[in-house]
């Protein structure tokens, strides 16, 4: 049985009505060897005092007071300290099934990556699981995972399912070793997940497992950074097109521009 140490990074900013249950669910996951990487990004609210809590009573949580640099600045420090033999991201109005961690262990084998399903709440607050169109594991090289999403963008959608959601990094487990050095782009204000991600498979070598099983709980939050209104919408989505250039090799990028969109909008 793969017992190894899983890292599993949380930036908090003023969720101070969130917070506990998505640390409830980490702590009391089946699969036991955990580390979380607890980062307070310069709330102002009750956040800090949640958190600190927390980390007194379990000594898996190493915590980490900050000052206000952004989600992606906050996870590179994440990522700097974390001791673990494979990473997840959770954000902290987010949480797990409590199985979760067990399941992506049993199951993580050979593979680099595992990607997995997500339960999705609505502005009504209802739920919906948002799936991709697989009913049993496969894996994919990462040549064959990128064609579905950059190469071939209509391809993303099967049976009326979304295959792709670059952006979304926190449905996933990866070993550390596949990160190798790469880190979030700082100067990005959006889609620095799906930068991020396609970083990482740029390795051809990169195998990434793909299960159906929606365990990540995707809370819907009006006043997350997703949701707010961008002034400088225009200027950001250049920056993000520029990384996305210097990021994909040079035969993808005639079909990068309709691809990142495609995403952004979904």
């Amino acid at each position: 049985m793969n017992n190894k140490k899983v890292s599993i990074i949380v930036p908090a900013y003023n969720v101070e009505q969130y917070i506990s249950e998505c640390l409830d669910s980490l702590i009391n996951q089946t699969y036991e060897n955990i580390e979380i990487i607890l980062l307070n990004d310069g709330s102002n609210d009750k956040t800090p005092l949640i958190c600190k809590e927390y980390a007194c009573q379990d000594n898996r949580i190493k915590y980490i007071n900050k000052e206000n640099t952004g989600v992606s600045d906050t996870r590179n420090k994440g990522l700097d300290i974390c001791t673990g033999e494979y990473i997840m991201f959770v954000d902290s109005d987010d949480w797990l099934d409590k199985e979760c961690i067990q399941v992506l262990m049993n199951q993580i084998g050979d593979n680099d990556i595992i990607k997995f399903n997500y339960k999705v709440q609505s502005k009504d607050k209802t739920w919906s699981v948002r799936e991709f169109s697989v009913n049993k594991k496969i894996i994919y090289s990462s040549e064959e995972f990128l064609s579905f999403n950059v190469v071939n963008p209509d391809k993303s959608l099967y049976n009326g399912q979304y295959f792709g959601e670059f952006r979304n990094i926190a449905c996933r487990i990866y070993k550390k070793e596949v990160l190798n050095g790469i880190r979030f782009n700082k100067d990005m204000k959006f889609y620095e997940d799906g930068e991020f991600f396609l970083k990482i498979i740029k390795n051809e070598n990169i195998k990434i497992c793909c299960l159906n099983e929606p365990f990540y709980n995707y809370r819907y939050n009006e006043k997350s950074i997703t949701k707010k209104f961008r002034d400088k919408l225009e200027e950001e989505t250049k920056v993000v097109l520029s990384a996305i250039k210097d990021t994909l090799v040079d035969n993808r990028k005639e079909n990068l521009y309709d691809y990142v969109l495609f995403d952004m909008l979904m």
